[in-house]
């Protein structure tokens, strides 16, 4: 299976999950995105993305996670780990660069102990 079709099948996807997550995770904040992180007894990791409307207007939030869904993409075969993952946009993400915004999921996963080092010199 590619990347992209495990990743879209690893979704978290339930409004209950979401909920779940966000109450019983723990937060990794970075400067444009909060990782919330809830460890699971088995699986691999599943990933969500939140975006609400303090971010913008309709065109600022669908750029934005279009642009966290192919961060998320890019990381996937680094992620390691049962884990539930939400990526949460801060208000700064709309307006924030791709690198910059990489550079802070990358962070806060890397701080959560969910990604492994980047291997390639």
């Amino acid at each position: 299976m590619s990347d992209a079709k495990e990743l879209r099948a690893s979704r978290i996807r339930r409004a209950a999950e979401v909920r779940r997550t966000l109450a019983q995770g723990r937060r990794y904040p970075g400067q444009h995105v909060v990782a919330v992180v809830h460890w699971r007894e088995e699986g691999g990791p599943r990933l969500g993305v939140i975006v609400g409307r303090r971010l913008g207007k309709a065109t600022v939030r669908n750029r934005a996670k279009r642009r966290l869904r192919d961060i998320a993409r890019a990381l996937w075969p680094r992620l390691c780990g049962p884990a539930d993952v939400l990526l949460l946009a801060r208000p700064s993400a709309g307006h924030a660069l791709f690198g910059e915004l990489l550079a802070s999921v990358e962070r806060s996963l890397l701080r959560a102990g969910l990604l492994a080092p980047d291997r390639q010199l």
